[in-house]
């Protein structure tokens, strides 16, 4: 295992010698990089998780967000570090090597509960820890994906055997929790699909009381769980994403490129992300060299399809082939292209299962003819997606079948050898496509380009902190042709957290319709035809503008089209105060600067104090002086189900304004006092309940597992 774990990092490690931001594109540098390390900060500078932060107005609810994995105690020791690590794309290379560790050693311990050999189990390892969708995507892109892959991994170990005895019991429940905990809700689905199949299996072979135990596990690993999952559930009604079922081919792979998936450098053309090619020029399809040669030259009369393990893995692989064909939306599950890699995995694990199992036929003329039909489908298929790699195709196509010959001529007294010689050759395949520098990989290597934001990070622990004033961004998404520069002055999604700078805007999967109903969309310019107007125009109720009510001193523009439009609205005391190349900065006087913590209306009739530091979490004002007559207190704080506030001890009403902000409507006539608000995310307590719970269901049941070694099945031969 350990061996297994190394050359998986090593691997992990192999692209960085000639990028450095191989770790560091897309939703990785637009949200997780920033993100996590802001996590970390806040870690070590408060000494507790941050559930909350008024730094950004799209995504703020961070314990609602689930993807960021605060309550995975594995994942939290890792963003403890990231502080200590000031460039963004080394401190995202970091993560993923040392979770690549979790992944590779997974995978081994997988393929050993599987009944595989030591050397075939290290040939698995080093597949699954090799795929280039898992690199080239999870691993640079989406994060949690990555993370939860490799604890799914040993999930699914502890599952095969958790009717076994009381730890390989607590090692599932162990691998189900880290999994639902690491923020990936296809992990979780993933997971549950293989969990029933391995139910249905172990109830065929011995019946309903061995189950029990597995379903347990289960079951009481979710449920463990609930601290992350509840708080998801609980912002669900403010959620703006949508959750109609449809198929709009959208990251929705064809069958032909899924199926091809020993071609060591097939390309795809499918429905790719809006606005960018639809060539993905990672071979993201590729499995293992060997699965579709092998799989001509097995002797299938061999083997034993009754077998529990090759069931489980056979069914596994085919419910996730059926998952990457859509449909591309249901409820909020999105993009089918994320059960790849499970297939993949399956794929091949049932390959050297088969091979174990059944071994290589006699060599005969047909399984020749059917080597070379095969191989040379494969070549096609490839050629047709990248005509101009043709001879490469063709050439590799030859080489696999060619080595599938010569392992079928001499595995038959070597078994030792074949293992080592499987594992060596896809190591290193792997390793040599990571390390060619993407100017010289036909066509690259890589499937998301770098938006080039600044990599450096500032020292501030900002998630708990209240900001004095907020930002908003009027520019496009695009890059310009200085990234660095367009983005350190406009920055998009979660950056400006590298910066700590306060921004109305932020990335969420999850979203909040009032805030995207008021700037009709969750960014601002690039759904809104107006942003500006729209945040400028005045409440009919305050007669405040929620520029205002956002605590919002300076619009950060960019040159054209938007600072037009910002220039056509926004008259005194709005004034422009610095320029750049990229961006021109239009900044005020805040109206409410005089109003403590994130206190931001009434303006006038109100004299306040803040109590103590204010938090993201928490905040107090001593009121000295109010009119009554000047309505409820506003907040510059997105409103989030989970806001309490008391006055004088006693609790009053907190309601959304305008389905935006935070409201606090205090007693008639009050006038002084103290009032207290505070956030706890709606199904924060009874997550932690049920998860205690379930903790506890564990403990007890592992202790009351008696007679396991009675209802142990029979050793398999």
């Amino acid at each position: 295992m350990l061996l297994a774990a190394v050359l998986a990092m090593l691997l992990a490690a192999v692209p960085l010698w000639h990028d450095a931001g191989t770790y560091f594109r897309d939703d990785m540098e637009a949200q997780f990089a920033p993100t996590l390390a802001a996590i970390g900060r806040a870690l070590r500078a408060d000494g507790a998780i941050p559930l909350l932060t008024t730094q950004l107005w799209v995504g703020g609810n961070l314990a609602g967000e689930y993807q960021y994995g605060l309550f995975n105690p594995v994942l939290l020791g890792l963003f403890a570090v990231l502080p200590a690590v000031p460039d963004q794309a080394a401190a995202m290379a970091f993560l993923v090597v040392c979770l690549s560790a979790v992944l590779g050693g997974g995978a081994f311990v997988l393929a050993r509960a599987l009944g595989l050999a030591v050397p075939l189990a290290h040939a698995a390892a080093v597949a699954i820890a090799g795929n280039a969708m898992l690199t080239y995507w999870f691993g640079a892109s989406w994060f949690p994906a990555y993370a939860a892959t490799g604890f799914m991994l040993w999930a699914m170990a502890g599952l095969l055997y958790a009717h076994r005895g009381r730890l390989p019991f607590l090692g599932a429940a162990l691998g189900v929790w880290l999994t639902a905990t690491a923020g990936f809700s296809h992990g979780v689905i993933v997971l549950g699909i293989f969990t029933a199949i391995r139910l249905l299996v172990l109830w065929r072979e011995y019946g309903w009381r061995p189950v029990l135990d597995v379903a347990m596990a289960a079951a009481l690993g979710v449920g463990a769980a609930a601290v992350a999952i509840l708080p998801l559930v609980g912002m669900s009604a403010l959620a703006s994403r949508d959750t109609a079922i449809g198929n709009n081919s959208f990251l929705l792979p064809n069958l032909r490129d899924v199926l091809t998936l020993s071609s060591p450098l097939h390309m795809s053309i499918f429905a790719f992300m809006p606005g960018r090619s639809p060539f993905v020029p990672a071979p993201i399809f590729h499995a293992a060299w060997f699965v579709l040669p092998l799989a001509m030259l097995i002797d299938w009369r061999r083997l034993d399809w009754r077998d529990g393990h090759l069931t489980t893995v056979l069914a596994f692989g085919l419910a996730m082939l059926i998952g990457t064909q859509g449909p591309s939306h249901l409820g909020w599950m999105r993009f089918p292209i994320k059960f790849l890699p499970y297939f993949q995995i399956a794929t091949v694990l049932a390959a050297l299962l088969v091979l174990q199992h059944a071994g290589f036929a006699q060599p005969s003329r047909v399984r020749r003819l059917a080597l070379c039909a095969a191989m040379a489908l494969s070549a096609l298929s490839s050629i047709q997606s990248a005509p101009s790699l043709a001879p490469l195709h063709i050439g590799l196509a030859v080489l696999a079948g060619f080595a599938a010959l010569l392992l079928q001529r001499d595995a038959a007294g070597h078994r030792v050898a074949l293992g080592l010689v499987l594992a060596a050759s896809t190591w290193l395949a792997a390793a040599a496509l990571r390390a060619m520098p993407a100017s010289l990989a036909p066509p690259g290597i890589a499937v998301f380009q770098p938006f080039g934001a600044p990599r450096a990070t500032t020292d501030e622990a900002v998630l708990s902190r209240l900001p004095q004033a907020t930002e908003f961004r009027l520019a496009s998404v695009q890059s310009a042709p200085r990234p660095t520069e367009h983005f350190a002055a406009l920055p998009w999604g979660n950056m400006a957290l590298a910066q700590g700078r306060a921004v109305i805007v932020g990335y969420s999967p999850i979203g909040h319709a009032g805030f995207e109903r008021m700037l009709c969309g969750d960014a601002g310019a690039e759904a809104c035809p107006d942003p500006a107007g729209r945040l400028l125009a005045r409440d009919a109720n305050t007669g405040a503008t929620p520029a205002d009510l956002m605590r919002l001193h300076r619009f950060a523009v960019e040159r054209g089209a938007h600072l037009d439009a910002l220039r056509r609205v926004a008259g005194p005391p709005w004034q422009e105060t610095q320029s750049t190349a990229t961006a021109v900065f239009v900044e005020r006087p805040l109206p409410n600067a005089h109003l403590p913590g994130s206190l931001s209306w009434p303006i006038a009739g109100l004299r306040a104090e803040s109590i103590g530091v204010p938090t993201a979490e928490r905040e107090a004002i001593r009121i000295l002086d109010r009119d009554p007559g000047s309505g409820p207190l506003l907040f510059a704080r997105l409103h989030w189900p989970g806001y309490r506030a008391t006055f004088d001890g006693v609790a009053v009403p907190v309601r959304a304004h305008d389905d935006v902000f935070v409201a606090v409507d205090l007693p008639p006539g009050a006038t002084r006092g103290d009032l207290v608000l505070s956030f706890t995310p709606r199904g924060l307590v009874p997550g932690i309940v049920v998860s205690l719970v379930c903790m506890l269901a564990l403990i007890v049941h592992a202790t009351l597992l008696h007679g396991a070694r009675r209802r142990r099945p029979e050793a398999r031969a």
